[in-house]
C-alpha cells in the first residue's frame, strides 16, 4: 500500500506538523476516535484506503498533454517534465495546490500562509514571465484542466448529516450515517474567460477563431520560447493593448490533443470548431448550440456567443463516469451494494446555463445505460428541488454501503474555502466539515498520492 500511515499516532502527528490549522474540531479524527482503539484501527485503514481516481481514457491525454510541453512548452516546462512520468504527474496535481482557490479573481491562501486577494500570476505560471507562483511549487492553468478530470475517494467516519450549514459540529442524536465513501470530483468552470472549460465550451467570436488554433485551418504562429523571450513585447501585448499573444505553436497543439480527447473533428484532424462554424450550425443544431451572452475585452457583453453542449456533456461525462465506476469499485471490494449521493458538480455558483443541470443528468443517465454497475442498487441526485444537500445521510434503513461525492475544485485542497474558515459557503466546505476529509484527503497529512485507481 503507497500510504505510509502505519499508526493512528503518525496520522495524528502529521496533522499536528502540518503547515496550515485546521479551522474545526469535531471531525478531527482525533476527537473522533478519543480513546476508542477500534476506530482508531478503523481510521487507518480509511487513510490507507485514500486513493486518487481517474479514468483509462483520461491517461491517454496526460501522456499527450507532456509530450506537448515537452516539445513546445516554455523552458520552465521542459525542465520540468522532462523526465516526469504519467503517475509522478498524476501525484503533482494533488500536491501542487494552493490551499484556497476561489472566484472570478482567483482568491488564493498558497501553502505557506500567504494570502492573495487578486491571483494575477496564476495565468503567469508555468511561462518564461512568471511572477510570485512557479510552476515547481504550484499547478499552471493548463494543469488544472487535467486535475479537473481526476478525484479522490476516501472511506471517512461522518460527523453529522453534512447539511450545508452543518459547520463540523456534532449531531449528539447520531441521526445519520456514520461511515461511508467520499469522492471529490470537479464540475466545469467558466469563471476565467479563456481558462479551463471556457476555452473548449464557450464558442465565441473573440477566442473561437483559427488565429487562437480553432477550426480544421488553424493558423500556427511563433514558439513559446521566442514569444516569451522578448518581453517588451509581452508586456505591449498584454498590458498595454489588453490583447492575448498571438497563438503560438504550443497553444494549437494543446487545443489539438483536447480536441482528440474529445473526439471532435474531421477523422485523424482534430480541432474545436470556430465562430464562424458555429454560427452556420445553429439553425439546424439549436439543441447542441445554446446562444449565451459574454464579456467583451471592454467589458460589454456580446450576445452572439454560443455553449457547446456536445463539449460539455463530453466534459461532464468524465465526472459522470469516474463517481459512478468508482462507486461500483468500492461495491464490489466490500461486497456491498452501494447507495451513492449524487451531487451537482459545477451547479450552483458555478453554472452559467439553467439547462446544466437537466444536461447533467443526461450524462449520468447515458453513462448508467452503458456502463456495468452491478454494486450499484439505488442512486440520489441532490440538486433536486425535492431533495436536500445531505452528504453523511442515506434515505433508508438498508445495509447499503453510503458513497457520498462532493463538488470539488482542481486547484485547491479538500474543502477549498475551508482553509479559510468559511465554513457554509458551499458544498465543498460542507464536505469537510462533516468528514475526515481535512485530514484523510490532505496529502501532506495523509501520503495517500501514490495509490491511483485507474477506472
Amino acid at each position: 500500500m503507497a500510504s505510509s500511515i502505519n499508526s493512528f499516532e503518525d496520522l495524528v502527528e502529521n496533522s499536528e506538523n502540518f503547515f496550515a490549522r485546521i479551522p474545526t474540531t469535531d471531525n478531527r479524527v482525533e476527537n473522533i476516535a478519543a480513546e476508542d482503539e477500534v476506530k482508531r484501527r478503523k481510521i487507518v485503514e480509511h487513510a490507507n484506503g485514500t486513493r486518487i481516481v481517474v479514468l483509462k481514457t483520461v491517461l491517454s491525454l496526460i501522456d499527450d498533454f507532456l509530450a506537448v510541453k515537452r516539445e513546445y512548452g516554455s523552458s520552465v516546462e521542459r525542465n520540468l517534465y522532462e523526465n516526469m512520468s504519467r503517475n509522478e504527474f498524476i501525484q503533482r496535481l494533488i500536491l501542487k495546490r494552493p490551499l484556497m482557490f476561489v472566484g472570478q479573481l482567483d482568491r488564493s491562501i498558497l501553502r505557506d500562509g500567504t494570502s492573495l486577494m487578486y491571483g494575477e500570476d496564476w495565468p503567469r505560471v508555468g511561462s518564461d514571465n512568471e511572477g510570485d507562483i512557479h510552476l515547481v511549487d504550484y499547478l499552471s492553468y493548463d494543469e488544472m484542466q487535467i486535475s479537473a478530470l481526476i478525484g479522490v475517494s476516501t472511506p471517512t467516519y461522518f460527523i453529522n448529516n453534512g447539511a450545508r450549514d452543518n459547520a463540523a459540529i456534532k449531531d449528539k442524536s447520531e441521526n445519520y450515517q456514520e461511515t461511508g465513501i467520499i469522492v471529490g470530483l470537479v464540475g466545469a468552470r467558466f469563471a476565467k474567460i479563456g481558462k479551463m472549460e471556457y476555452q473548449h465550451i464557450i464558442v465565441s467570436s473573440d477566442q473561437s477563431t483559427i488565429e487562437f488554433g480553432y477550426g480544421k485551418d488553424a493558423l500556427v504562429g511563433e514558439s513559446c520560447d521566442d514569444y516569451y523571450s522578448n518581453k517588451l513585447k509581452y508586456y505591449f501585448h498584454r498590458y498595454l493593448f489588453g490583447k492575448k499573444p498571438k497563438n503560438t505553436t504550443h497553444d494549437a497543439k494543446l487545443l489539438k490533443i483536447w480536441a482528440k480527447f474529445y473526439d471532435l473533428g474531421d477523422g485523424e484532424n482534430f480541432y474545436f470548431p470556430t465562430h464562424k462554424e458555429i454560427a452556420k450550425r445553429v439553425q439546424n443544431e439549436k439543441e447542441k448550440l445554446i446562444q449565451i451572452a459574454t464579456p467583451k475585452k471592454d467589458r460589454s457583453l456580446t450576445f452572439d456567443s454560443f455553449f457547446n453542449v456536445e463539449v460539455y456533456k463530453k466534459r461532464m461525462t468524465v465526472t459522470a463516469q469516474t463517481l459512478l465506476l468508482e462507486a461500483n469499485k468500492r461495491g464490489e471490494e466490500l461486497c456491498n451494494k452501494v447507495y451513492l449521493h449524487i451531487v451537482g458538480f459545477g451547479l450552483g455558483v458555478w453554472q452559467i446555463l439553467p439547462q446544466q443541470a437537466a444536461l447533467l443528468i443526461q450524462c449520468f443517465a447515458d453513462c448508467i445505460e452503458s456502463l456495468c454497475l452491478p454494486w450499484i442498487s439505488t442512486m440520489n441526485f441532490s440538486w433536486f428541488p425535492r431533495d436536500l444537500d445531505y452528504c453523511g445521510k442515506t434515505r433508508n434503513d438498508t445495509d447499503e454501503l453510503l458513497v457520498t461525492s462532493y463538488a470539488w475544485d482542481s486547484n485547491s485542497f479538500p474543502g477549498n474555502e475551508y482553509w479559510f474558515g468559511s465554513l457554509i459557503t458551499s458544498s465543498d466546505p460542507a464536505a469537510a466539515c462533516c468528514s475526515t476529509i481535512p485530514q484523510l484527503q490532505n496529502p501532506y497529512i495523509n501520503p495517500f498520492y501514490e495509490n491511483i485507481q485507474v477506472l
